[in-house]
C-alpha cells in the first residue's frame, strides 16, 4: 500500500512523522481493499486523508491523521478522489458514489451509483478500527460541490479585496482551487502560488 503523496520527512515533525505512519498502518489494516472496487492489488492501493494532510497545519482541525479520516482506493480513484471529480452522499446510512465531474475516470463513472464496499468483519479478539467519520465525508462533499459552483459569493471571511474576484479565480480554474486545497483554504496563499 503506499500512502497519498507522502509529505516530505524535512516537513514533518518525528512526531508527526509517527502520527502519519500510524494513520497509514491503520487504514491498511482496517480496509485491506479498495473501498470502492474491492480490489485487494498492493501494487495499486493506496491510503488517502479525506481531510487533506495539507490542512494539518490549522490549528483547529484536529485528528487529520485520524483513522476515520482516511480510506483505501485503487489509485486511479485517489487521483479522481483529491481532484474531486467524484465523491460520496449519504443514502440511508451507507454513502453512495456520486459524480461530480464529466471528467472523472471511466473507472470511476462505472461505479457512479453504487455504495462503497462493506468492509470485512474484524476477527475476534481484535478491537474493530472506525470506518471514516461522516463530518470527513461530508468535508469532501461541499468542497467538491463548491468547487462545481463557479464563484458563488459564500467565501472565507478572512479575505481581502474583492470577494467576487477571488471567488471568481478559486472556483472557476481547477488548479486555483487544487492550490486553495493545498493551502488550506488560505486564500490569499492559493492564489499567490
Amino acid at each position: 500500500m503506499i500512502l497519498e503523496a507522502h509529505p516530505s520527512s524535512k516537513s514533518l515533525t518525528p512526531e508527526e512523522l509517527r502520527l502519519y505512519s500510524r494513520f497509514a498502518l491503520q487504514v491498511g489494516l482496517r480496509d485491506r481493499r479498495c473501498i470502492v472496487t474491492g480490489d485487494r492489488d498492493e501494487g495499486v492501493l493506496e491510503g488517502l486523508h479525506d481531510v487533506p494532510f495539507s490542512w494539518r497545519a490549522r490549528k483547529y482541525l484536529m485528528g487529520i491523521d485520524d483513522v476515520q479520516n482516511g480510506m483505501l482506493l485503487h489509485h486511479e480513484l485517489h487521483h479522481m478522489f483529491n481532484c474531486q471529480f467524484w465523491t460520496v452522499v449519504p443514502d440511508d446510512g451507507r454513502w453512495r458514489i456520486f459524480i461530480i465531474s464529466p471528467r472523472a475516470s471511466n473507472l470511476v463513472k462505472a461505479k457512479s451509483g453504487q455504495f462503497l464496499q462493506e468492509l470485512d468483519p474484524t476477527p475476534e479478539g481484535i478491537k474493530p478500527i472506525p470506518f471514516v467519520h461522516s463530518a470527513c465525508f461530508k468535508f469532501h462533499l461541499e468542497t467538491a460541490v463548491f468547487q462545481r459552483i463557479r464563484g458563488n459569493r459564500e467565501l472565507d471571511h478572512d479575505m481581502k479585496g474583492s470577494r467576487d474576484d477571488a471567488a471568481v479565480q478559486i472556483w472557476s480554474d481547477d488548479v486555483n482551487f487544487g492550490a486553495y486545497v493545498r493551502c488550506a483554504g488560505d486564500v490569499t496563499m492559493a492564489l499567490s502560488v
